[in-house]
């Protein structure tokens, strides 16, 4: 008898414990639709719009993409919300009656990829100088910053006078 009352007894204390419970998940939207969606290195079957559990709070990678459109990797920051900072978070997670969701939806618009061969080849030349100057500021930058002598600067020649074609055999008739 008495261990029938002892079980009477920590039934309701064991369903009371193991009640609570916050559920998180973050939903990822694009537009357009139908993207391949990989959190924190996991790609998932299932295009956007989808959702996805995940079980701590803090930083996570994000990365979509979809042919045709630019690949987009963002990382995120999800902040606890008020019930799951410490000390609450125990009686959220363990003695709360009920089950309590945490939902973040991150929106993403993915850029559209313009084919090279649509662009005219004088903004092809300009995207192309464009870059070595970048790529000539930066190489200045960093040899300042790291203190050695700056790269001698390319001595352009003049171009040459295109020579005759020598002649050819005489011409037969």
């Amino acid at each position: 008898m008495r261990t029938a009352g002892a079980r009477q007894l920590l039934a309701p204390l064991a369903a009371a414990l193991l009640c609570g419970c916050v559920h998180r998940e973050i939903e990822i939207m694009t537009r357009p639709p139908g993207a391949r969606v990989e959190f924190d290195g996991e790609v998932f079957d299932r295009p956007s719009p989808v959702r996805i559990p995940f079980d701590w709070y803090g930083t996570h990678e994000i990365i979509v993409q979809k042919p045709g459109y630019f690949r987009e990797r963002l990382f995120v920051h999800i902040a606890p919300p008020w019930y799951q900072q410490f000390p609450l978070d125990f009686f959220s997670e363990l003695l709360w009656p009920g089950r309590i969701y945490h939902i973040c939806t991150y929106p993403l618009v993915l850029d559209k990829e313009l084919p090279m061969d649509d662009v005219p080849d004088d903004e092809k030349t300009a995207m192309k100088v464009g870059v070595i100057e970048r790529g000539e500021a930066f190489r200045r930058m960093a040899r300042e910053q790291l203190g050695l002598p700056p790269v001698p600067e390319k001595k352009e020649e003049p171009p040459k006078p295109e020579e005759p074609a020598p002649p050819g055999p005489p011409a037969k008739e």
